[in-house]
């Protein structure tokens, strides 16, 4: 069995450098959010007690907001968690490739 994965503990996202913080207790005042993207404060929050394949889409969608964000693309939320389900999808359906 292999072990857990581990979300990183930064991102470089185009220009700025996130921290990544798993069960954050700032999360659990967002009722039913399971991530979280902290624009202001560089920082994406993602909920602990989630199994990891949840925990990599989750952390998918983050950093697409804060793609989204820095780029001033005005994604809607629902286009945000479209892409961010297409391109888990991709990228498990294709984990022979090396993509970074």
């Amino acid at each position: 069995m292999a072990p857990p994965r581990k979300s990183p503990s930064t991102l470089s996202i185009l220009a700025d450098i996130y921290e990544v913080e798993e069960n954050s207790p700032n999360l659990t005042s967002y009722s039913d959010a399971l991530g979280l993207c902290d624009n202001c404060n560089l920082k994406i929050l993602i909920e602990k007690s989630l199994h990891p394949d949840v925990k990599e889409g989750i952390l998918l969608h983050e950093i697409i907001e804060a793609i989204n964000y820095q780029l001033q693309l005005g994604l809607p939320h629902s286009s945000i968690q479209s892409l961010a389900t297409s391109l888990i999808t991709v990228f498990r359906s294709n984990r022979h490739w090396k993509f970074f």
